[in-house]
C-alpha cells in the first residue's frame, strides 16, 4: 500500500463509519457550507516523519512513515459538552488500536478548546498512525 492509497484509505473508512447525521468536511472541500447552530466535523489525514526501516533490494525494503488523523468537532454554544464527546468517541473508535492492511493506528485522544472565532466551541483530536511501506 502506497502512502497516497493508505490515505485515501483513511478517509474512505472515516466516509463509511461515521454517522449520517452530524455533516463533516474532508480538506480541499471549498463548496461545503457550516451548518449555522448546529454539529458538523473537520477530517484531515496528514503526513509527518518516515524513515527507511531496512534496505536491500528494490521491493523489498520497508518504509515507515508516521502521520496524524485529525479531526476537529464543533457544537453550538450554550448547548453543553456531551455531543463534542460523543462525536470524538465515535471518531477515536473507528481507527484507535486498529490495523488495517499496513495501516497500524495508535492510542487517540480530544480536548476541548473552548469558544473559537465563529462562536463555536471547538473540540480538537488526534489520532497517530505509521503505515509500513514496502517498495
Amino acid at each position: 500500500m502506497t502512502r497516497t492509497e493508505a490515505k485515501n484509505y483513511i478517509v474512505k473508512k472515516f466516509v463509511d463509519e461515521y454517522n449520517d447525521e452530524t455533516p463533516y468536511v474532508l480538506d480541499n472541500n471549498e463548496n461545503f457550507v457550516k451548518p449555522e447552530n448546529d454539529v458538523w466535523v473537520e477530517f484531515s489525514v496528514r503526513y509527518a516523519d518516515a524513515e527507511q526501516a531496512t534496505i536491500g533490494e528494490e521491493g523489498g525494503r520497508r518504509f515507515s512513515r508516521k502521520g496524524v488523523i485529525a479531526y476537529n468537532v464543533y457544537i453550538p454554544p450554550n448547548t453543553g459538552t456531551y455531543d463534542g464527546d460523543v462525536l470524538c468517541e465515535q471518531i477515536n473508535n473507528i481507527f484507535e488500536g486498529k490495523r488495517f492492511e499496513q495501516i497500524i493506528c495508535k492510542t487517540g485522544t480530544w480536548k476541548e478548546l473552548g469558544m473559537n472565532d465563529q462562536d463555536e466551541f471547538q473540540f480538537y483530536g488526534y489520532i497517530y498512525f505509521e503505515l509500513d511501506e514496502k517498495k
